[in-house]
């Protein structure tokens, strides 16, 4: 694999020299500045080929073309020495728009929340009037929701699942809500009518603080009639913190108790019989491979023997792992297991 690598890097480098080097008669129209881009650019697909080599090789990954082509493509917009520095269990979240703070969110639901009630505090929005709200963060008392926190993070979170009720409208109108900042959409997300509380739940893009200052969250604007506000939280998207590990792993005494504190994801572990164990894992492990090896947790060395691992028949989140001494004879030993998951989007 390494130096399958290397002679492939080698050839990319002498291309990269023949791109980058303007020959008399050959590459007319060529600039200096052209050709240093070029020989940039070459440069940039060496080091992003190199990294998603390493995570393929560390991680038993296997990316799809088109995935593939995707992380290259974010890997070259960024500078040689970020590609160089990207560490192998991150290649694949530098896929375009992949853990972008503005596209490609992970929804979290919280228990609903109030966060608005202009009924309890402000007053009602007047007719063709904007107002300004917090949606993330804490203290909504001031505008007349919870006082304390709603669940929703100030900075990762930069949408928001919110459930808005016209309550009491003046008469016919509509009522448009947008990020704090940003200029009002033509699109509203109530329309309403006089005598009657109108209710929707929306996803709601709220002002993200990676791009622009946040003094609110949203704008709310009331066009034609004026009306009162009620909104409830019911979850936020936010840009991934890191990304999802694919790797499991379990440490296990030679009882069948399950080490947490150095174990991952693992769920539990028991002693059937003998020497024969069985560990379980939060997820279906069937598609993916397995490690294993002899080792007393928190020992510095451990007495000689040997290990199979075999996936759980009627279990897919299960694995069945045989222990035996350095002789070959079925013994109780203390082991780890080391799970490992083809990368998304292709892991079940």
């Amino acid at each position: 694999m390494k130096t399958m690598l290397t002679m492939r890097r080698a050839c990319l480098l002498a291309l990269a020299l023949v791109v980058a080097i303007p020959v008399a008669g050959q590459q007319p129209g060529i600039t200096a500045d052209q050709a240093a881009k070029q020989a940039e650019l070459m440069s940039k697909l060496v080091a992003a080929e190199s990294v998603i080599a390493k995570d393929e090789a560390a991680l038993g990954r296997k990316y799809e073309t088109a995935f593939r082509n995707s992380i290259i493509k974010g890997l070259t917009s960024k500078s040689l020495n970020d590609i160089w520095a990207t560490s192998p269990d991150t290649a694949s979240t530098n896929a375009v728009g992949i853990g972008d703070s503005g596209d490609n969110l992970v929804y979290t639901p919280v228990t609903p929340c109030r966060i608005i009630d202009t009924r309890v505090a402000g007053g009602a929005i007047g007719a063709g009037g904007t107002r300004n709200f917090l949606a993330a963060g804490g203290g909504f008392a001031g505008q007349g929701g919870a006082a304390g926190d709603c669940g929703i993070p100030f900075g990762p979170a930069t949408a928001v699942v919110i459930n808005f009720v016209a309550v009491s409208p003046s008469g016919a109108g509509d009522l448009r809500v947008w990020p704090f900042g940003q200029s009002a959409p033509l699109a509203s997300i109530i329309n309403y009518v006089p005598g009657a509380n109108v209710a929707n739940g929306v996803p709601v893009a709220i002002c993200n603080p990676a791009v622009t200052g946040c003094g609110t969250d949203i704008t709310v604007l009331s066009d034609s009639a004026s009306v009162q506000i009620v909104a409830d939280v019911q979850g936020y998207f936010s840009k991934p913190s890191a990304p999802v590990s694919q790797n499991l792993a379990a440490v296990v005494t030679s009882a069948g108790a399950l080490v947490s504190g150095q174990s991952f994801r693992a769920t539990a572990a028991s002693l059937i019989v003998s020497n024969l164990y069985e560990v379980d894992f939060d997820r279906n492990i069937t598609n993916c491979s397995y490690v294993a090896g002899i080792g007393d947790p928190g020992v510095g060395g451990s007495t000689p023997g040997s290990v199979t691992v075999t996936g759980r028949g009627g279990n897919p989140n299960g694995l069945f792992i045989g222990t035996y001494n350095a002789a070959g004879a079925a013994t109780a030993r203390s082991f780890f297991v080391h799970v490992i998951c083809p990368a998304a989007p292709t892991t079940p």
